[in-house]
């Protein structure tokens, strides 16, 4: 820009001043501004991806079947046994596993002693039956799947904040291949 009006930025004069002044061009800011407006997309864009995948970085590893939330997949290390899930590792609801969650409780006293496999499976079931139609899509009654409950032993009951969890499995014990939500089976 030139001419009378044009504004010229300041300079100084003396040769001692002039060692102190930045000189940075516009091009330079605009790069500069362009580096850290990608920086900022590249976080964004993977974080969103390492939420979409978070399942994804749990698979493979063995956890307990009450840890996970509902809509978790699984296959199991084991047989289970009165309530006792052997842990599971997490699956990829589309292809072949054994079990889904369906629904988390947590025990209603959080100070009282372990209470009998009677008690937690009578409390567990009156919400899980609940959990099975709004999920599921169909009363349990009318259903070809089976509903199973996972809680933590005696010896485990402090250890695990009294969490328990409602799980769809195939008829039989088979393996599903898909998830069981609002497919009306």
């Amino acid at each position: 820009m030139s001419g009378p009006g044009a504004r010229r930025p300041y300079l100084p004069t003396d040769p001692e001043e002039q060692e102190f002044v930045p000189q940075v061009s516009r091009r330079r800011r605009l790069g500069d501004w362009l580096i850290v407006t990608v920086l900022v997309v590249l976080v964004v864009v993977a974080g969103i991806v390492g939420v979409g995948l978070f399942g994804q970085f749990l698979s493979g590893v063995e956890i307990a079947v009450t840890d996970v939330e509902p809509g978790t997949c699984f296959t199991r290390s084991g047989e289970v046994s009165d309530g006792d899930f052997p842990n599971i590792w997490v699956a990829d609801c589309a292809g072949e596993h054994h079990g889904e969650v369906i629904a988390r409780l947590t025990w209603p006293d959080p100070e009282a002693a372990y209470p009998g496999a009677a008690a937690i499976e009578a409390f567990a079931f009156s919400h899980c039956f609940a959990a099975f139609r709004d999920y599921v899509g169909i009363d349990y009654g009318l259903s070809e799947l089976e509903l199973a409950l996972a809680y933590p032993s005696r010896s485990d009951w402090g250890r695990r904040a009294h969490l328990l969890s409602c799980v769809v499995v195939g008829a039989g014990g088979a393996n599903l291949t898909g998830s069981v939500r609002d497919s009306k089976r």
